[in-house]
C-alpha cells in the first residue's frame, strides 16, 4: 500500500478560458459589445452599425457608468466557457451551486479516479497526518478497483470514491452572473479550494475584460 501512495500525485486547480463569445458577425471585443448593446436602446441603427461606432468612443467611460449604477443587464450578453480541472469532487459541488451557470463534469463511470491523483488540503499537510490521509484514500481506490474487476457496476463502484477525488468541469458563464459568482467566491470565507478557482478565473477574464474584472471593479459587482 504504501508503494501505492508514493506514486499518488498530488493535484491543484487548473483553469483555462476556452470559449469567450458574442453574436456572430459582431465585433469581438468583449467591452465595446457591452457598450454597443447598452447603446442599442436609444438607437434605430443596425447593431453592426452601432458597434462599428463604438470603436471610435471611450467606451471604458460607459463601462464604469453601467457598473457604478448597477446597469448589470449589458453584462449578460458576453459569455465565458472555463475549463476547470484538478478541483475535487468536494469543490465542485460548490461550484455547481451557481445555477446560473451551465456545467458539464467529467463521468466517475468513465474516467479511472487513481489515474488522475487526489487533491490534499493544505491543513491536513500541517497538522502532519498527510500519510495517513493518503494511505486512506489509496486504500479507498484499491477497494474501488476490485467492485469493478469482481463485476459490480462502475455506478455503484463509484460510491466509495473519496471526495479528494479530482474532476474537471466545462463552466458557461455570463458576464453578470460571473460578476456575482467572483463576489461570492473571492471572499475570505468562501471555502479555500473554490476560492482559488475563483481567482483564477476573475484574471482570465480580466485579460478578456479588464475594465470589467479588474480588482478596482470588484466594489461594483453585484
Amino acid at each position: 500500500m504504501l508503494e501505492c501512495v508514493t506514486v499518488m500525485n498530488i493535484v491543484k486547480p487548473e483553469v483555462n478560458l476556452i470559449g469567450s463569445m458574442v453574436p456572430e458577425g459582431i465585433d469581438k471585443d468583449l467591452e465595446k459589445f457591452v457598450v454597443s448593446l447598452a447603446r442599442s436602446t436609444r438607437e434605430t441603427l443596425p447593431i453592426s452599425d452601432i458597434c462599428d461606432q463604438t470603436n471610435y468612443i471611450n467606451h471604458v467611460d460607459n463601462l464604469n457608468q453601467y457598473l457604478s449604477k448597477g446597469h448589470y443587464t449589458v453584462f449578460e450578453y458576453i459569455q465565458f466557457i472555463f475549463e476547470i480541472k484538478g478541483i475535487s469532487r468536494a469543490c465542485s459541488h460548490e461550484l455547481v451551486r451557481h445555477r446560473t451557470a451551465s456545467y458539464l463534469q467529467q463521468s466517475q463511470r468513465w474516467v479511472i479516479p487513481s489515474a488522475n491523483g487526489i487533491v490534499v488540503p493544505s491543513s491536513i499537510i500541517e497538522k502532519g497526518l498527510g500519510m495517513e490521509y493518503k494511505v486512506a484514500i489509496a486504500e479507498m481506490m484499491k477497494t474501488h478497483q476490485s467492485m469493478i474487476d469482481s463485476g459490480i457496476p462502475k455506478e455503484d463502484a463509484r460510491f466509495i470514491l473519496p471526495n479528494a477525488t479530482p474532476t474537471r468541469v466545462i463552466m458557461r458563464i455570463d458576464g453578470r452572473n460571473l460578476m456575482h459568482f467572483l463576489k461570492l467566491r473571492l471572499d475570505k470565507s468562501a471555502q479555500w479550494e473554490i476560492r482559488e478557482v475563483a481567482e483564477l478565473m476573475r484574471k482570465l477574464a480580466e485579460e478578456k475584460c479588464p475594465n470589467i474584472f479588474g480588482l478596482d471593479k470588484m466594489k461594483y459587482w453585484w
